[in-house]
């Protein structure tokens, strides 16, 4: 499994890391840099408040833990929204949708940034 491992980490990280000095420049010496450390505390605290999230429904379900899904879920399952409550099973279906569309988007992205590298070789 250590391969596939690293198949993912070559994926979701190595595409987005060597294209990281292409963005900057295009962005500018002032907003690159500025916006690349704001993007950055915000996933961070987006991160954070995720952890966080899953283990109280952890602790609050019973549960040995929580997936993505299952804290969308069970977060809708606890508004006071009657129509959320009853559609929670949606917001599991949607964060599994999207993280498969999510997937897709580093391989196409992965390919493209392949055939460039490639045509300047």
């Amino acid at each position: 499994w250590y391969q596939t491992l690293i198949h993912l980490l070559k994926g979701n990280i190595g595409t987005g890391l060597l294209g990281l000095p292409l963005a900057l420049k295009n962005a500018g010496i002032l907003l690159g840099p500025l916006s690349l450390l704001v993007m950055g505390v915000v996933a961070v605290h987006c991160m954070s408040i995720l952890v966080k999230c899953a283990h109280h429904f952890c602790y609050r379900f019973q549960k040995q833990f929580v997936d993505y899904g299952g804290a969308v879920m069970y977060g809708l399952e606890s508004t006071p929204s009657a129509w959320l409550r009853r559609n929670a099973i949606w917001g599991r279906r949607v964060v599994g949708l999207f993280l498969i569309l999510t997937q897709l988007g580093f391989c196409c992205v992965y390919f493209v940034f392949l055939a460039d590298n490639l045509r300047q070789v």
